[in-house]
């Protein structure tokens, strides 16, 4: 029940993805300051007037009179926003790829489960009842091969869907521990 949260707190690919919305909010915010401070310089100044020698401080500032970078903000800001749409974009499939693995990983457990415990007891004693009435000579040679065909056929089921909820569960245990798989599909049938 809780495969979303732990799939999102456990992915790489998100956790890179804020890292990049961090790095893009930085520079936006670096830009903007140079855009009111371009140039910001403290050191120390050393005058000779020729008799006397003198030592202080000395702040260099730059004043954006012409050039206010208008345009490496709004590029840097541009970056920010789209780093920050990718990394909502990212959840909003990583959330639904862990909804649907969930979902496949149940729908997977309830067929293999609804088959162990029913399908397959049912047709099995539809075999031995076949099987008896070939024995009383009520039922033809052709019934008992239809019921054990049933029976070979539901077997055939269970082990495929117990398949199909392994692979379900690699994906789901993937998704927790930060990576997401991505699984071969299932081959189409050839049209009968």
């Amino acid at each position: 029940d809780r495969l979303e949260a732990d799939a999102v707190a456990a992915s790489l690919d998100l956790a890179a993805g804020r890292a990049r919305r961090d790095a893009a909010d930085h520079r936006a915010a670096a830009e903007a300051t140079r855009a009111w401070l371009p140039e910001l310089g403290v050191g120390v100044a050393v005058a000779d007037d020729g008799h006397q020698t003198g030592v202080g401080p000395a702040v260099r500032l730059g004043v954006p009179l012409f050039d206010q970078r208008r345009g490496e903000r709004a590029r840097a800001e541009a970056e920010a926003r789209r780093a920050a749409h990718a990394l909502a974009a990212d959840a909003l499939e990583l959330r639904a790829a862990a909804r649907a693995a969930r979902i496949t990983a149940l729908a997977a457990y309830h067929e293999a489960r609804r088959l162990r415990d029913v399908v397959v007891p049912l047709r099995r004693q539809i075999l031995a009842e076949t099987l008896r009435h070939y024995n009383a000579m009520d039922a033809d040679p052709f019934a008992l091969i239809a019921a054990r065909h049933g029976v070979v056929d539901g077997e055939h089921q269970y082990v495929d869907a117990r398949r199909r909820f392994a692979a379900a569960m690699a994906e789901v245990t993937a998704l927790t521990r930060g990576v997401a798989l991505a699984l071969p599909a299932a081959p189409a049938e050839e049209p009968r």
